[in-house]
């Protein structure tokens, strides 16, 4: 990030910003439209990645929280980033956050650190409550797991539910942290700081976006759901209908995340600058 970008980022932090969500839902969409296939195809690529890592106890889990996540899920943006400034580009480019993995493995292993730290309070009254030690039980023998569930208490309850704020804070100020790496170079740290910053200037407005997109699955779902409970067959068919249809728009997601990132913090502005000075230097 050189000096200037910084400013304009500390500027907006400062005066704050516009966060028109419709709009970014409407042009992330389009955007999605134009190469629908390839970030479909991708997205198959990502689940079969993701879901073979997960078959290795423990390593494989720790691989794609720290790895394969983090440098596939940008790959989205940089391919939403070519399309949208008329770049170059082919399917291979989606793979090229892997050519910035030590930033985002470190970026991730801090964000693991902060939200475990975050989740301190859940963690140690459910350890308290004898649920952990269940668990790991469980998990010791999943063919022969105890029946005895440990009862919650109110203090139990509690703390887990006041412990859901912070999270759910800091996982939407999060969100922009690996696009900083992507598209403005930052460290793992200052991407994590500047995504917090700018986002809490409008936390509400991109809490909404969030909102809004996570809506669009459980309006689809409703329906179907209690469809199930009226006729298990027909039910179960559009079920599955419609998550075989969320899988083929879940792409689009990103690229309405990416729309959101760029028009906020100017990026495709830069991109606009920097091609007419390479046009003049011509």
């Amino acid at each position: 990030m050189d000096e200037n970008q910084f400013r304009k980022l500390e500027d907006l932090i400062a005066n704050g910003y516009h966060f028109p969500i419709r709009e970014y839902i409407r042009e992330g969409w389009e955007l999605y439209k134009s190469k629908a296939g390839y970030f479909i195809g991708f997205f198959f690529i990502t689940l079969f990645i993701s879901m073979s890592a997960s078959i290795i106890p423990v390593v494989g889990w720790l691989a794609n929280s720290l790895v394969l996540s983090p440098a596939l899920g940008v790959g989205f943006f940089l391919v939403a980033h070519k399309i949208k400034n008329d770049q170059k580009y082919e399917f291979g480019n989606f793979f090229d956050g892997f050519k910035l993995v030590v930033p985002l493995m470190l970026q991730a292993l801090i964000l693991m650190v902060i939200m475990l730290v975050a989740l301190s309070p859940s963690i140690y009254v459910l350890y308290e409550s004898g649920i952990v030690e269940w668990y790991m039980e469980v998990l010791a023998n999943p063919l022969d797991p105890p029946t005895s569930f440990p009862e919650p208490d109110t203090r139990m309850f509690l703390t887990v539910s006041l412990n859901m704020f912070p999270l759910v804070y800091l996982g939407i100020a999060y969100m922009w942290a690996n696009q900083f790496i992507v598209f403005f170079n930052t460290g793992a740290w200052e991407g994590l700081e500047m995504s917090r910053r700018l986002i809490t200037k409008k936390w509400f407005s991109v809490f909404g976006l969030v909102l809004a997109l996570a809506g669009i699955l459980l309006i689809a779902y409703i329906p179907a759901i209690l469809l199930t409970a009226l006729s298990p067959v027909v039910g179960v068919i559009i079920l599955v209908v419609l998550m075989l249809a969320i899988i083929f728009v879940v792409p689009a997601f990103y690229t309405i995340m990416y729309t959101a990132f760029a028009d906020v913090t100017g990026l495709n502005e830069e991109e606009e600058n920097e091609d007419i000075l390479a046009h003049l230097i011509e």
